[in-house]
């Protein structure tokens, strides 16, 4: 099965039920869980739905065509993605020598108590 077949399945199954299924279900008129009308308000969240939708569609995008995988945790890219290291080298190898990793430093010079 090919890359982008299995990014598209991924997709419509996990952030597609969440971010769509389980909304609509939720808000169908046949729950009527809600007794407030929003009107024209409800033109406002398309905005953050299609930021969120392009920034996952990129995402999904680096892992299939860098990472040559999909999102899903069963299927990982297989190639790890650095973009973020090739973008600003510079800068991020400043970063990462200033900031601690998951086994903390002791400073010298500084009393512990």
């Amino acid at each position: 099965m090919g890359l982008v077949v299995r990014v598209l399945i991924f997709t419509t199954l996990v952030p597609g039920s969440i971010t769509v299924g389980v909304p609509y279900l939720l808000l169908s008129r046949s729950l009527e869980l809600f007794s407030f009308e929003i009107g024209y308000l409800r033109g406002l969240g398309v905005v953050p739905i299609a930021l969120g939708a392009a920034v996952y569609i990129w995402c999904a995008w680096d892992f299939a065509v860098a990472g040559k995988g999909t999102p899903a945790p069963w299927d990982p890219p297989r190639i790890l993605a650095t973009t973020l290291k090739k973008k600003f080298a510079a800068a991020y190898e400043e970063y990462c020598g200033t900031v601690p990793r998951w086994i903390p430093r002791m400073r010298r010079g500084r009393s512990q108590g």
